[in-house]
């Protein structure tokens, strides 16, 4: 919501709640003696004054709909040529309170900077300058955002960090985001000590034999590794591994390699170091030489917690900023350098609204043990569980939304239209959730585009389907 567009929040039961009116804060008590099917509220902390309350029930019904809005530029122009101008975009939509679709003109009357006739500080609005401003000098600031369709899943659903908050109205995206990479593929070995220039070879273990596993394969480097550096096999899917390339980097964030396509081949070189065998089982992380699991060199990791998509669904820094490694092994994902993180350009009076929540997630049994893990999110895709698959209840019970979606659970890798979602143009999508495919290191859930519950290579750049929660 924003106070220069007047967004409409959708009711399944056909009630309208129109942005705009009267606050409600101070009358809610009367609010919730509601009747005749008709409220109205002027902010989201007009909701989460609802939510807090206990009210929500009385307020919005499964299946509404409330429309967001994020950022997506803000740019700043001056009617003096001679007047260069930049405009920093954090600064600017924390001052104003709101992202929306706006223009914002300040006008220089000689003495100081006026935005709608009241004077004002340029640096607050985080607006930049050089040169000289003369009489009647314009800078015009031009806001544009997207609009984000969010469907309530559900009310007091949530465990919510804040352990004196009980209520909550949770929110999921009706169409699909935009893509991004859950992790990227990772590196096969790790050196916290680094490794010396010279031959090497290295043995894959009995996994995807028709695509050389179960043989020792042999290459050479001429520049050193050192400390927290890696090694990067480039084996992709349905690939030869005799026909890939080495790489070598200087550590998990390093996105220029120190040595690239290195060939590898089947024929013995003598008296060189084994590096060990890969194999898609535990990790080796002792000693000098650490081995990952082979399946997420190939395909990633299905760790949600330690994810880039985690960090990219929870974060409000800008592109470049957003993504930091979680582990030895870990790579850029292909977004780094591309997305702001989700957070980034969100309605600011929303997020103030937006609780942090305790999430569970299951863990593969390949590499990290079973079981399963809890984080704590504010922005998050939805699991198994929440979805409403049979026998993933330990990572939440099914929100009342795919309830009534689905007329109750439903069994895994089977085939639901009810669960397909399009992008805002109506073209099915692929898209993720965060539970990883167990009995695989590589492989994360998705739904695909006839409605499957399935599983994707964590590298695969599949659709962002989020959820969050007024607190």
């Amino acid at each position: 919501m924003s106070n220069n567009t007047e967004r409409i929040i959708n009711h399944a039961d056909g009630l309208a709640l129109k942005e705009g009116l009267e606050q409600i804060a101070t009358a809610i008590t009367a609010m919730s003696a509601k009747q005749d099917g008709s409220s109205e509220v002027t902010s989201f902390k007009d909701i989460q004054n609802i939510v807090r309350n206990g009210l929500a029930h009385k307020f919005f019904s499964v299946g509404d709909q409330i429309v967001v809005e994020k950022a997506t530029a803000i740019n700043a122009t001056s009617s003096n040529s001679g007047l260069a101008v930049s405009v920093n975009e954090d600064v600017f939509l924390a001052k104003v309170g709101h992202a929306g679709t706006k223009d914002f003109e300040f006008l220089f009357d000689g003495v100081a900077w006026l935005l709608r006739t009241e004077p004002v500080v340029l640096s607050e609005y985080g607006i930049s300058i050089t040169g000289t401003p003369h009489a009647d000098d314009v800078i015009n600031v031009i806001e544009t955002a997207s609009h984000i369709v969010m469907d309530v899943l559900g009310i007091d659903c949530e465990r919510p960090v804040d352990t004196t908050r009980t209520h909550s109205l949770t929110l999921g995206m009706h169409y699909t985001f935009t893509g991004v990479q859950f992790s990227n593929s990772q590196a096969l070995f790790a050196f916290p000590n680094g490794l010396a220039a010279g031959s090497y070879s290295f043995t894959i273990g009995n996994y995807d034999v028709a695509y050389g596993g179960n043989a020792t394969y042999y290459f050479t480097i001429t520049q050193a590794i050192p400390a927290s550096g890696q090694i990067v096999f480039g084996w992709g899917y349905n690939t030869q591994a005799s026909t890939c390339k080495i790489s070598t980097f200087a550590s998990p964030t390093a996105t220029t390699a120190i040595e690239a396509n290195i060939a590898v081949s089947t024929t013995a070189i003598s008296g060189v170091t084994n590096l060990g065998t890969c194999d898609n089982g535990v990790l080796v992380e002792t000693g000098d030489i650490h081995i990952n699991n082979i399946s997420r060199a190939r395909y990633g990791s299905n760790n949600f917690a330690k994810s880039a998509f985690r960090q990219w669904a929870n974060s409000d820094k800008a592109k470049g900023s957003v993504w930091t490694s979680q582990s030895e092994f870990d790579r850029p994902p292909s977004w780094a350098t591309t997305l702001d993180g989700f957070i980034h350009g969100l309605d600011p009076e929303l997020v103030k609204c937006l609780g942090k929540v305790k999430k569970t997630t299951v863990l593969n049994n390949i590499c990290d043990g079973g079981g399963s893990v809890e984080t704590e999110e504010t922005c998050f895709a939805i699991s198994l569980g929440e979805l409403g698959v049979n026998g993933y209840s330990v990572e939440g019970a099914q929100y009342p939304y795919f309830k009534n979606l689905l007329g109750g659970t439903i069994a895994d890798w089977s085939t639901h239209k009810e669960l397909i979602k399009t992008n805002p143009s109506g073209a099915p999508q692929y898209w993720w959730l965060r539970s990883p495919r167990a009995g695989y290191a590589g492989h994360t859930r998705i739904v695909d585009t006839s409605g499957g519950v399935v599983g994707s290579n964590a590298y695969d750049s599949d659709q962002a389907v989020l959820a969050f929660a007024i607190i």
